[in-house]
């Protein structure tokens, strides 16, 4: 009788790197008794099963949190290009039907008849919130000392702008916020109350947060559709009037016979400090049509001496010494610049809108591009063509990024 082969039993210390189970003869018999290698008892055998079960369960919830991810990832990029384009598309129209745009008026008894009008200049006064709202008294200054521009037209178009927030700044709506948005609200309201049959005068509020240079080529769009023969701007912000009288038909008239002159600034204090000169551009000199002596025009014999300066005196002031001023009666004086400032000035229409326009992006200060700009060309050319108003004090600044205004008593 044979003897039944026996299983292989390996040494242990052999055998660390042996699989774990040693293979019994293949001719080992159904019956015969099972033989378990000893390896596989071992507690480090165990815990190495358990390892490997607990790797792949983490394996197998990472790619649930990795595809999880994926499928959201996808379908808020899905989502948001839908909301980007769909934001694009609004956006586009809104400049074609607003901003860019005129209105389409269906009832031709409603369009506004311009035949008439011929008006060559048209003022826009940029407004925005500032600490004194809703007062109106700052904006009510700068309006009132329009009428410091001699020879301007009586019925020449004045538009005042109010912008809005931004919208950013309503993120968690804090409470000064709120106080301010309601004081705009007032602000708006008092203007409409003050100006309201004054057919010159035209409130726009925004809807948008346009800042100056928006702000002015929405109003240029409007004087463009209503007045269309304006050919000058004046541009004003809400914090600086004229502190003394201007000779408006003596400006228009070098406008004209100086094609290259586009812009000219008024200054808050000496002309020299307002980085005159630019390149070979020379100091153009014209005759007044009025007699302008010490910022007043002076009457003829027989008229009404006083200054039609309807701006409150307690707030006339300037930087500089007035008594150093000497005016030589017939003429005047601009120099050209190499410097763009946002404060008053007097333009050409279409130059004006083509050069903010060719900033691309409007809803801004146009004044640092345009400084540089400006620069530019007086160092390489060519020349933008701005000039300085050869007089001292013509503008004084209120400032309406103090907390409060004195409002004179009457």
């Amino acid at each position: 009788m044979e003897t039944p082969k026996k299983a292989i039993i390996v040494d242990t210390e052999e055998s660390s790197s042996s699989p774990s189970t040693v293979p019994l003869s293949p001719t080992l018999s159904p019956s015969s008794p099972t033989v378990t290698s000893p390896i596989n008892s071992s507690p480090n055998s165990t815990s190495s099963s358990r390892r490997r079960t607990r790797k792949k369960k983490r394996s197998s919830t990472l790619e649930k949190v990795v595809l999880i991810f994926l499928v959201v990832f996808i379908l808020n990029s899905i989502n948001g290009q839908r909301l980007m384009k769909t934001f694009r598309t609004q956006y586009e129209q809104f400049q074609k039907d607003y901003l860019y745009s005129t209105p389409i008026v269906t009832v031709e008894e409603e369009l506004p008849k311009v035949e008439n009008r011929t008006e060559d200049t048209a003022i826009v006064i940029t407004s925005s919130s500032i600490p004194s709202h809703p007062s109106t008294y700052m904006v009510d200054q700068v309006v009132k000392s329009i009428d410091r521009l001699i020879g301007l037209s009586e019925t020449a178009p004045i538009i005042i702008t109010i912008d809005h927030f931004r919208y950013t700044d309503f993120h968690g709506l804090p409470k000064d916020l709120e106080q301010r948005i309601v004081a705009l609200e007032e602000y708006t309201i008092n203007l409409f109350n003050n100006y309201m049959t004054n057919p010159r005068i035209h409130i726009i509020p925004g809807m948008k947060q346009w800042h100056i240079g928006g702000s002015v080529i929405k109003a240029m769009n409007l004087i463009e559709k209503h007045y269309p023969t304006v050919e000058y701007l004046y541009y004003l912000q809400h914090d600086f009037f004229f502190a003394r009288d201007i000779d408006h038909t003596a400006l228009i008239n070098m406008f004209r016979a100086y094609p290259k002159v586009n812009w000219v600034r008024f200054p808050k204090r000496a002309p020299h400090l307002l980085h005159p000169g630019c390149g070979n551009d020379q100091q153009i000199t014209f005759n007044r049509t009025v007699n302008i002596q010490g910022g007043v025009v002076v009457k003829e014999e027989g008229e009404d001496n006083a200054s039609n300066n309807t701006t409150n005196p307690e707030a006339t002031t300037g930087e500089g010494d007035n008594t150093t001023q000497t005016e030589e009666y017939g003429k005047i004086s601009i120099s050209p610049t190499s410097a763009y400032s946002d404060n008053n000035h007097i333009t050409r229409f279409k130059w004006y809108k083509e050069t903010l326009l060719s900033l691309i992006k409007i809803n801004r200060a146009p004044e640092n591009p345009l400084m540089v700009r400006a620069t530019s060309g007086c160092v390489h050319g060519p020349s933008m063509g701005l000039y300085i108003y050869n007089e001292w004090n013509c503008i004084a600044h209120l400032d309406g990024r103090l907390g409060s205004v004195k409002i004179p008593v009457r």
